[in-house]
């Protein structure tokens, strides 16, 4: 079972059942100096979103304890408009900390993170892209509510794991490879094992196979059409 697969994908990040795994995720990819502790899904996992043949745009979105907005989202194929659809969903994300009457010192910061199949920046060798509001001449910081992070997945080359992030990286990458009763040495973590239950849940059950062998179809799709 590929865990890059939309509805895999989802259930993994977006699911109540598994909010922790988002929890341990997002500290891994962010290391913030105050850990996020809890976060609310705020779109869970729901399998009816996965039920027709279209390919839909897939994210997850949670406001962790300090009501900061997060959102998820992976991308097998990359298009010409991939880097302003990124930058467009913060702008979206970001303007959804405050609502209609509010003022703009209610704004929160905004995180997007995406974890893409295809390298949107092949001239570097950077698998994680991290891109902030600065000044590059005199390096001012406009706020720190802007955050966007890019997991190029073809540029994660090394196979020593040293920290979390990089756990979750070669687990993306490797997972429908690996056997849940005998994982590597590396894979051996609370976390990394729950997570391969939920890739062996798609698997176990014939309802949700025949539901990720549907997606895996409408992703063979759109990339013919890419």
């Amino acid at each position: 079972i590929d865990p890059t697969i939309d509805c895999v994908f989802k259930a993994l990040l977006g699911s109540e059942e598994h909010k922790g795994l988002l929890v341990h995720f997002l500290n891994a990819v962010l290391e913030p100096q105050d850990p996020i502790t809890t976060v609310e899904i705020l779109n869970p996992y729901n399998e009816k979103e996965f039920q027709t043949d279209k390919l839909t745009i897939v994210d997850i979105k949670a406001r962790n304890q300090r009501g900061e907005l997060i959102q998820v989202e992976i991308q097998l194929a990359n298009h010409k408009g991939l880097a302003n659809r990124i930058l467009h969903n913060w702008a979206e994300l970001y303007r959804s900390t405050i609502v209609e009457g509010e003022n703009f010192k209610k704004l929160k910061p905004a995180v997007s993170i995406w974890i893409l199949a295809e390298n949107l920046f092949p001239e570097v060798e950077d698998y994680h892209l991290e891109f902030e509001a600065v000044n590059r001449k005199n390096g001012l910081v406009l706020n720190d509510h802007f955050g966007i992070h890019i997991l190029q997945l073809k540029k994660w080359t090394e196979r020593r794991i040293e920290n979390e992030k990089e756990r979750w990286v070669e687990f993306f990458i490797n997972g429908k490879d690996l056997d849940e009763d005998n994982l590597p040495d590396f894979m051996k973590t609370k976390e990394m094992e729950e997570a391969m239950k939920v890739l062996k849940g798609f698997s176990d059950k014939e309802r949700n196979y025949h539901l990720y062998l549907s997606r895996i179809n409408a992703a063979r799709v759109e990339k013919t059409w890419k």
